[in-house]
């Protein structure tokens, strides 16, 4: 008996270190950064996945004061893990939201926000 337990102790530490080392679908980083203070307008948003994003539900939007702002079409980057967006104007100044919307492998959609600020023209 005590041999089955020893047994089956082990498989359940196993299960569990194979478990704990399955990626979860999550933001890893993006350009702009979060909160990041830009001198200049992005020419483009793009975000990093720890997974590739599954190109039926990905989705990136940005908005200005609660003003949704014209984007070209979301590109899913399968072999950068990456989705993108490019402005159809370029931005001018002010406090921006880019909102996003993705699944990984599992399926489950999730969704998101990256702040960021682009500083008026300094005037020499």
């Amino acid at each position: 008996m005590r041999s089955v337990l020893t047994i089956l102790a082990a498989i359940l530490l196993t299960i569990s270190a194979g478990a704990s080392t399955v990626t979860h679908f999550s933001l890893v980083r993006s350009v702009p950064a979060q909160d990041q203070k830009l001198e200049l307008p992005p020419p483009r948003l793009q975000l990093w996945f720890s997974q590739a994003p599954a190109v039926v539900v990905s989705q990136i939007t940005l908005k200005r004061d609660a003003v949704e702002i014209a984007l070209g079409k979301t590109v899913v980057d399968d072999k950068g893990k990456s989705m993108y967006a490019d402005p159809v104007k370029p931005l001018g100044a002010g406090a921006y939201t880019v909102a996003w919307r993705a699944a990984g492998d599992d399926g489950h959609v999730l969704s998101g926000e990256v702040k960021f600020t682009i500083q008026p023209k300094r005037i020499p």
